[in-house]
C-alpha cells in the first residue's frame, strides 16, 4: 500500500496484513495493534481508512519526531492527497494538576460557567473490590454532537488500565476536544495552516467555556481564578511531540508489578539449591505474533525503539535506588 510508505513514512513489511476487516473492507494492515488501515478495491465511498488509537498517536508523533517533522506537515499531506479526516481528538495533558475536575463539575452543577454547548454529562465510580475511586470525569456537548469536550483525571485511569499506583502516573489530567465529522475535517485545515498547536488549544477551549465564581449573569461575577490562571498561563504549556515510548507498555508493567515478586523469589531458589528453574522457566516461554511482529520492527528499526528501551532502563533502575534509599 504505496499510502503507508507515503503518509506514515514506514515500510508496509513492519505491518502485519489480515485479509479480513470490519464494515465491509476486504482486509486491513495492522502495526502493533495500535495503528490500522482498512482498505477496498475500486470503492470511491469507502476508500482507505487510517484508524490511530492513542498509542498509535504517540508512536505517530515519535515517527514524525525522528523523522524531523511535526503534526503541521503531517496534517497537510494528508489533505494533499486528498484524505478526508472524520475524527480529531485534540489533547493537552495536565502533570501537576493545575485544574480539580471534581472542582469543575461542581460548578457546572451550581451554574458557575459560560459554554456554547447545551448538554453536559459527569461520570465517576469506585473500585467496590478495594474501595478504590476509579476518578471523575466531565462531558461537554452530546454523544451526538460533532463537537464534545472531554475533562477526565488520567492519573485514576492509568491506574485501573494499568494497574500503578497514582503517583506514577505521570499526566494528572487530561482534556480533550473531540471533533467529528465536518468539524473534524474543517479543524484539520486550521491545523494544517498553524503555527502555534498550544496556542490553537486554548483559543478552541476559552471560546466554548468559562467557569466563573457565580452564575455568569451576577454583577459581581469574576471568571475562576483557578481557570484563568489555567487559560492564562498556557505559555507554559506546550503541545509538542515529546511523548512516552509505549511499544511494549503492558508487558513492562505486568512484569514489574505483578510478575517481579515471583522471580525474585525463584531467583532466590535457585541461588539457595544451585538450581536454574529462573532459566528454565524462561526458556519454556513462547512468544505471540504479536509480539513476534514487535519483535521483527525492533530489530529492523533499532534507533526508533532505544530511546523506549532506555526509557525502561532508567524507570526500572529509579525503582532499585527508591528501594535502596528506603
Amino acid at each position: 500500500m504505496w499510502l503507508i510508505e507515503e503518509i506514515l513514512g514506514m515500510p508496509i513489511e513492519r505491518f502485519e496484513e489480515l485479509d479480513y476487516a470490519p464494515k465491509g473492507y476486504i482486509g486491513q494492515y495492522v502495526w502493533n495493534q495500535v495503528i490500522t488501515i482498512r482498505y477496498s478495491i475500486d470503492d470511491t465511498v469507502k476508500g482507505t481508512v487510517m484508524e490511530f488509537s492513542g498509542q498509535g498517536c504517540k508512536h505517530l508523533a515519535m515517527r514524525l519526531k525522528t523523522a524531523k517533522s511535526n503534526w503541521q506537515e503531517f496534517f497537510r499531506k494528508v489533505l494533499d492527497y486528498q484524505g478526508n479526516f472524520t475524527r480529531i481528538d485534540f489533547t493537552l495533558d495536565d502533570f501537576v494538576g493545575s485544574l480539580s475536575i471534581p472542582e469543575l463539575k461542581c460548578k457546572v452543577t451550581l451554574g458557575h460557567v459560560w459554554t456554547t454547548f447545551q448538554v453536559s454529562e459527569s461520570h465517576g465510580g469506585t473500585d467496590i473490590t478495594n474501595n478504590e475511586s476509579n476518578g471523575e470525569t466531565l462531558y461537554l456537548g452530546s454523544k451526538k454532537s460533532q463537537c464534545r469536550f472531554c475533562f477526565y483525571q488520567k492519573d485514576y485511569e492509568q491506574r485501573k488500565r494499568r494497574g500503578i499506583p497514582l503517583e506514577e502516573a505521570e499526566v494528572k489530567n487530561r482534556f480533550e476536544l473531540r471533533y467529528r465529522k465536518e468539524k473534524a475535517q474543517s479543524l484539520a485545515k486550521i491545523i494544517s495552516r498553524t503555527n502555534d498547536l498550544t496556542k490553537l488549544f486554548f483559543e478552541l477551549l476559552n471560546g466554548a467555556i468559562c467557569f466563573y465564581d457565580r452564575v455568569p449573569n451576577d454583577p459581581s461575577a469574576k471568571v475562576d481564578a483557578k481557570w484563568a490562571a489555567f487559560i492564562g498561563n498556557h505559555g507554559a504549556i506546550t503541545i509538542s511531540l515529546e511523548t512516552i515510548p509505549q511499544s511494549f507498555e503492558k508487558s513492562m508493567n505486568w512484569l514489574i508489578h505483578g510478575v517481579s515478586p515471583s522471580l525474585a523469589f525463584i531467583a532466590q531458589v535457585d541461588q539457595t539449591f544451585h538450581s536454574s528453574l529462573l532459566s528454565l522457566i524462561i526458556e519454556q516461554g513462547e512468544m505471540n505474533p504479536r509480539q513476534i511482529k514487535l519483535l521483527e520492527n525492533m530489530k529492523a528499526d533499532p534507533e526508533y525503539y532505544l530511546e523506549e528501551v532506555e526509557y525502561y532502563e532508567r524507570k526500572l533502575q529509579n525503582i532499585s535506588n527508591e528501594k535502596t534509599n528506603y
